[in-house]
């Protein structure tokens, strides 16, 4: 779907483009941390490096055990030492980083935005909206961060069905520059008041 943009604003045809991302809910931790913590100088052991090209060390479950990002509740300090190297969408960024995976429920007829915020502005990232955990999925909509937004990168979805549907968002560092570069960064949701819509 080419490159994504700084920040992007999409509707999407949920009922369809989502049906294989209605797995049962993750619960996060007791502290709502989320998957992974860092207080900037933490231990957190790497993942075994997927080199470009080859799909076959892509650890998939680290997308289906993703954490569930609640709106109005942030997901801190969110390190991305702890995330999977390579893509989990048909391998195509095995050299480029590691990502982080979450849940979200898009609330029928509303609109949601979703920001993810680098502790270090000079890094950019990158937010995706993913369709399945597996290489046969899709990047539905994507978005990434750059100078005007230091680093920050955000989409504002809305579900245009008659009915809440689940989605499944990975976020890390744009380029990535190779998996021994890693972010921390803050990840937020907020569902807009009904009739409202959204910008970033």
């Amino acid at each position: 779907m080419g490159a994504p943009s700084m920040f992007a604003v999409c509707t999407l045809s949920i009922a369809s483009a989502l049906a294989a991302c209605s797995a049962p809910s993750v619960v996060p931790p007791d502290d709502g941390t989320g998957p992974a913590m860092s207080d900037g100088g933490g231990d957190l052991a790497l993942r075994a490096v997927c080199p470009y090209g080859d799909c076959s060390c892509v650890d998939h479950t680290l997308c289906e055990q993703g954490a569930e990002l609640v709106p109005g509740a942030p997901l801190t300090m969110q390190d991305t030492r702890a995330g999977g190297s390579g893509d989990c969408i048909m391998c195509a960024s095995c050299g480029a980083g590691r990502s982080l995976y979450y849940r979200i429920t898009l609330p029928a007829m509303r609109w949601t935005k979703i920001v993810a915020a680098p502790a270090d502005t000079n890094q950019d990232l990158l937010v995706r909206i993913l369709s399945a955990c597996s290489p046969t999925g899709k990047t539905l909509e994507s978005a990434r961060g750059g100078r005007v937004t230091m680093g920050s990168a955000g989409l504002c979805i809305r579900n245009d069905e008659a009915v809440d549907r689940r989605a499944i968002l990975a976020a890390g560092l744009y380029g990535g520059g190779g998996t021994e570069l890693t972010t921390v960064f803050n990840l937020t949701a907020e569902v807009r008041p009904p009739n409202e819509g959204c910008s970033l």
